[in-house]
């Protein structure tokens, strides 16, 4: 049976996604070896999978270490969750990626996916990531990579020219906003059809149906009606009266990739945004650490507390599951364009539906997307392409080239602005960023 290595299991991944294995019957075998920096929070992980296993009546074995090299060996599937420098969230490095930008008019909402901070974040990410794929080659050459790390789109792009090795891509903004249209519809998720095609976190919903019955226009008025959902969506919203189609992700994400909603404070009042975000820059993993210290989670980990075995709606096991079993599923995956949309780049990578077996992943034809919905996805395609090449020659100005054509930066920052705003960034973070020349 599958030996399964997730490497950031501390990062809340390696706990989700385990139980998400064992809710499989034909998973309950084999090995789930758990990786992370922090042994401290790695073994509350490891404890708690141990639990899951033991209220599943697994056999699975579970390993938990702080050495990289000795999970991978003989791996099958490895998933990859990790954060370079410190937290995600919270702290430095992600303190510059936010708040340098923030001095020159760049307010970004989360920054891990574009714009100056997401591609500082994959600068800094991807030299590791790039070790981590020459040890599998080494020591589990045949195994399949899941990469929940972002920035996906460039990351999956960049780790598809670095390695042979069979890389996916893979979120739940697809199916997390689906659930939450099938709810806004007041119908059960698995009563809707729905395509959706485009790049990470910029795809788009093109067909909404149950059965024969075509939902958008349903949705659309449901959408401008609900008090609620439009607190959530305004930006959404406003994107898919303008561009005819809904994306995935949140209005929070949604509101930092496009040039509209936050250039000036009248943009921010107009769509309803949020200020500028405030890091603390001396923050760690208090917040973490103090959940599993908590007295429900240290029940859990006694045997004495209820632990939620429901599984969640992320694609890596159902990935395993499918390769192992040969059971027929079906995902959503972010892989090499190949002509799957033929009005996007062949090199890029996109977000498209994949079917899964015994072969693994197959990613589906999709066909042409809208040529706006098309435009929106090649600014973005654009900078992930030189942001790549700068990884790849190790080349500053390219770095610097991809944060200017950012649409927000350009929106707010002259060329000279932009370029002063790079560098400052690039410099903040040295002992990541410096291989850059």
């Amino acid at each position: 049976m599958p030996k399964t290595v997730i490497i950031g299991a501390g990062s809340g991944f390696g706990s989700r996604l385990s139980v998400d294995i064992l809710a499989h019957e034909g998973l309950r075998s084999g090995a789930i070896a758990l990786v992370d920096i922090d042994k401290r929070r790695n073994d509350w992980v490891a404890a708690y999978v141990k639990r899951a296993a033991k209220e599943f009546g697994a056999a699975v074995e579970v390993l938990a270490t702080t050495d990289r090299r000795e999970a991978l060996r003989g791996a099958d599937f490895v998933v990859t969750s990790f954060h370079i420098g410190g937290p995600a969230y919270a702290g430095k490095p992600y303190f510059y990626d936010v708040e340098i930008p923030n001095k020159y008019g760049v307010y970004q909402t989360v920054a891990d996916t574009i714009g100056p901070g997401g591609i500082a974040r994959f600068l800094r990410t991807m030299p590791t990531l790039a070790q981590m794929l020459r040890d599998m080659e080494e020591l589990c050459p045949n195994a399949c990579v899941l990469n929940y790390v972002n920035p996906m789109g460039m990351l999956t792009w960049a780790a598809n020219e670095t390695t042979s090795l069979r890389f996916i891509g893979l979120c739940h903004s697809v199916q997390g906003t689906a659930e939450d249209i099938a709810e806004l519809l007041g119908m059960r998720y698995e009563e809707l059809r729905y395509r959706a095609a485009g790049i990470n976190h910029m795809a788009w919903f093109l067909d909404l149906r149950r059965g024969d019955e075509d939902l958008y226009p349903r949705f659309r008025q449901l959408a401008e009606s609900s008090k609620e959902w439009l607190e959530r969506n305004y930006v959404r919203n406003d994107i898919m009266r303008s561009f005819d189609y809904f994306p995935c992700e949140s209005s929070r994400h949604h509101a930092e990739y496009y040039p509209y909603f936050r250039k000036s404070q009248k943009a921010l009042d107009h769509y309803r945004e949020s200020a500028p975000r405030t890091i603390d820059p001396n923050a760690g993993y208090e917040r973490r650490d103090a959940r599993w210290q908590s007295e429900e989670m240290q029940a859990i980990l006694s045997g004495e507390g209820e632990i939620d075995l429901s599984a969640s709606n992320e694609f890596a096991a159902t990935i395993i599951n499918s390769t192992v079993s040969g059971e027929v599923s079906s995902i959503y995956a972010n892989v090499k364009n190949r002509g799957l949309i033929p009005n996007l780049p062949p090199d890029c990578i996109v977000e498209v539906p994949a079917l899964v077996d015994h072969n693994g992943w197959q990613p589906c034809y999709f066909g042409e997307l809208p040529p706006q919905c098309a435009a929106l996805n090649a600014a973005h395609v654009s900078v992930q392409r030189v942001a790549v090449q700068a990884w790849k020659e190790r080349s500053r100005d390219k770095a610097i080239q991809a944060m200017m054509l950012d649409p927000l930066t350009a929106a707010v920052c002259t060329l000279d602005e932009a370029r002063a705003m790079a560098n400052e960034l690039l410099d903040s973070q040295p002992e990541h960023l410096g291989y850059l020349k």
